[in-house]
């Protein structure tokens, strides 16, 4: 049992009497002593009891997490800890297995499996066709390749993967909710690229930066913002909430949609036969961070896809080659 309000003397004699009667232990009372306790269902330890009086004076109960569900963190089911699946996994210990969290393992196994499939599926196939035409992107870019679109791909994921979350709660209904967001990011994403694609050449970096600084300050600007924004407008007609949505992703979307379309430009100016490449290695890169998303949610919530996407977008620049290394590069 359970109340907001403090119990009153009252209803704590009424529910020791209940548990005297009927014989029932109490794990947890106001005032509760040692010997009303582990007096009917004996155990050697009154396990019940003390984990109880643990959790509730906020101290540490063994290896698990029993944190409190949040709407950034809305996983009141996970209780293990990544040290204790570790233990469990090294030693030959069925009982430390069986207390595991299996939905925690579910989602290891989905991502293992997800990673395994999208790298034979996308890359391997990528890898046999390039070789067989001779068509290998320089050794020099290769990196910078992987660097760039792997990065594009888990940060523009985990951004829409994170978004999603709070605004499924906005909208009030999730299979609608996801409808709309995924469209709108699509949308506005895709008239991002296109308009960085009319950029003349050579202004492909200062444009980067100025699309990753702005993903950077919204993106953290929503983390820290947005709950209470969408909190206050939560009374609003469906209509009306839909079109803040809208007005709330569309800078946001057109700004993400600039790095991949600027980096296939350059990277393709440079060496043509990059494109394939960069194209397998963010489909990897996007099918993986899909997968990896929920678990890393678990530990850091969905502010913390935010921000660990937004450290990825900071990053780009560095990995995109300067015009001067373009046109070095050709030449050479």
């Amino acid at each position: 049992m359970a109340k907001q309000k403090t119990f009153t003397p009252a209803q704590i004699a009424t529910t020791r009497a209940f548990a005297d009667r009927y014989g029932f232990d109490p794990v947890w009372l106001p005032g509760i002593k040692a010997e009303e306790v582990n007096r009917f269902q004996q155990l050697n330890i009154a396990h019940y009891h003390l984990t109880a009086k643990r959790i509730l004076n906020d101290e540490p109960v063994g290896p698990y997490d029993y944190s409190g569900a949040s709407d950034d963190r809305p996983f009141p089911y996970r209780f293990s800890s990544w040290s204790q699946i570790r233990e469990a996994m090294r030693g030959n210990q069925p009982d430390h297995a069986r207390q595991i969290d299996i939905a925690l393992l579910a989602a290891s196994l989905t991502l293992l499996v997800a990673g395994l499939f999208s790298v034979i599926l996308i890359l391997l196939p990528l890898i046999a066709v390039r070789r067989e035409t001779a068509a290998m992107p320089e050794s020099s870019i290769r990196l910078r390749v992987l660097v760039y679109f792997g990065l594009t791909g888990i940060a523009f994921l985990f951004v829409e993967l994170g978004l999603i979350q709070h605004l499924q709660l906005f909208l009030d209904q999730p299979l609608f909710a996801t409808v709309i967001v995924l469209a709108s990011f699509l949308f506005f994403a895709g008239l991002g690229s296109l308009s960085a694609q009319r950029l003349d050449e050579g202004h492909e970096h200062t444009a980067l930066r100025i699309a990753v600084w702005t993903i950077a300050l919204m993106g953290i600007a929503y983390v820290l913002l947005l709950p209470g924004l969408l909190n206050r407008l939560a009374d609003q007609h469906l209509a009306l909430r839909i079109a803040i949505v809208l007005v709330l992703i569309a800078p946001l979307a057109l700004a993400m949609g600039v790095p991949f379309s600027l980096g296939l430009r350059r990277f393709g100016s440079i060496s043509p036969g990059s494109i394939g490449w960069a194209w397998g290695i963010n489909g990897c890169a996007s099918v993986i961070s899909a997968a990896g998303a929920p678990l890393y949610a678990l530990t850091w919530g969905f502010s913390g896809l935010v921000l660990t996407a937004v450290a990825a977008y900071l990053l780009l620049p560095l990995a995109l080659p300067r015009h001067r290394q373009a046109v070095s590069a050709t030449s050479a």
